[in-house]
């Protein structure tokens, strides 16, 4: 018995190590075959290569075509229209579209670039055809040495220059050597600029706002390097910040006017006072006093409101506005307008009548009465 159950034993180990190997074998077999149909030179890798070969002589051939049917505006025009056809028969080209439908060709300077694909790029001029390898490849082999940005070839405009709370649009204008290199390598040299010194670079792609003051830095990119600036942007304008104080003190006050002596503290300056009798619920615009020279720090004011009733109380608040249209409100006081004054009720002769301080005329003592009754409201029986 012991000896059939070693016997039984060493045969399942036996059969164990064969299965063992057996899928070491395969699993060998399987990397071979993996690597013979992935590989470089593997059977996908040379039917990828074929394609591409097949591909590139498909395009070498529309151009070629496309030479041909130029050939005559080469001999009896200039060298421009000679591009100019080559590019307009390439980018009439079915055969190219069907490799890849975003091929393209443009003129730049004194050559034609071609693009099918991320694949094939090609310079193509009146001497002959270059083929430059794939899109970076291209880049490389096409890209320009950016010029340097100066006073003389960058602009900046901005959408106020006034006081603001923003935001405030900012667009940059080239001009000179400048324009003339970003147009004619429009696809290899982009502008862009960045906020701050340390912001991040961006494309420029037109007017873009501006939320807080800031310095621009913008450059000529080339996929690789930066021009050097000697030029920056600035926006110096935006001011979301209120008045730091406002106050007013009561001046002069008469039967039916109240003289407001207002103060406001703020660091670009003080645009213009309101003034209200209703303790700030509203600012009529016949009681707003502009300052024509606006001073950094404290402005202060005399304003005179006009138009009040006798004897009554008016509740006067001062609201301070700045340039970029921040305000603040003073706080509020109580002030009472003056009872009816001796000297305005006076009345003094004119040929036979009599007339009052303001030139309505009296002819009697009734009217007299009467003007004093209703001018000055003054309430007392007289026998």
């Amino acid at each position: 018995m012991k000896s059939t159950r070693r016997k039984k034993i060493n045969e399942n180990g036996i059969t164990l190590v064969a299965l063992v190997v057996t899928i070491i074998v395969l699993l060998i077999l399987a990397g071979v075959a993996i690597v013979l149909a992935l590989g470089d030179n593997g059977l996908l890798g040379k039917a990828e290569n074929a394609n591409l070969t097949q591909k590139k002589a498909t395009i070498e051939q529309e151009i070629e075509l496309a030479r041909a049917y130029s050939e005559t505006y080469r001999q009896t025009s200039t060298t421009e229209n000679y591009l100019y056809r080559v590019a307009e028969y390439l980018n009439d080209d079915n055969a190219l579209k069907s490799i890849s439908s975003d091929s393209n060709a443009e003129i730049i300077e004194d050559y034609v670039l071609l693009r099918v694909g991320y694949n094939f790029n090609y310079k193509i001029t009146e001497d002959g055809t270059y083929f430059l390898g794939n899109k970076e490849e291209a880049e490389d082999a096409l890209r320009q040495q950016v010029v340097d940005l100066k006073s003389s070839n960058i602009e900046f405009s901005y959408s106020t220059t006034n006081q603001t709370k923003g935001p405030v649009g900012v667009t940059i204008t080239l001009k000179d050597d400048a324009l003339e290199q970003q147009q004619k390598y429009s696809s290899l040299i982009v502008l862009r600029y960045k906020i701050g010194l340390n912001g991040n670079w961006q494309d420029y792609n037109g007017t873009f706002n501006v939320t807080e003051n800031c310095v621009i830095y913008p450059a000529l990119y080339n996929g690789k390097d930066y021009s050097q600036t000697s030029v920056t942007g600035e926006v110096s304008n935006i001011d979301n910040t209120d008045p730091t104080s406002a106050s007013f003190e009561v001046g002069e006050v008469t039967e039916n006017s109240i003289e407001v002596i207002a103060k406001a503290t703020d660091e670009i300056g003080i645009k213009y006072f309101d003034f209200s009798v209703d303790g700030g619920t509203t600012y009529l615009s016949e009681n707003r006093k502009t300052i024509t020279t606006v001073t950094q720090n404290e402005t202060t004011t005399s304003f005179i409101i006009t138009g009040l009733n006798i004897n009554t109380n008016y509740n006067i608040r001062v609201k301070a506005t700045d340039e970029a249209g921040n305000s603040l409100e003073s706080n509020s006081q109580t002030v009472k307008t003056n009872y009816l004054m001796a000297d305005k009720v006076q009345f003094t002769p004119n040929n036979s009548n009599w007339k009052a301080t303001n030139g309505t005329n009296i002819t009697n003592v009734k009217q007299a009465l009467d003007y004093i009754y209703e001018k000055y409201e003054i309430r007392r029986r007289i026998k």
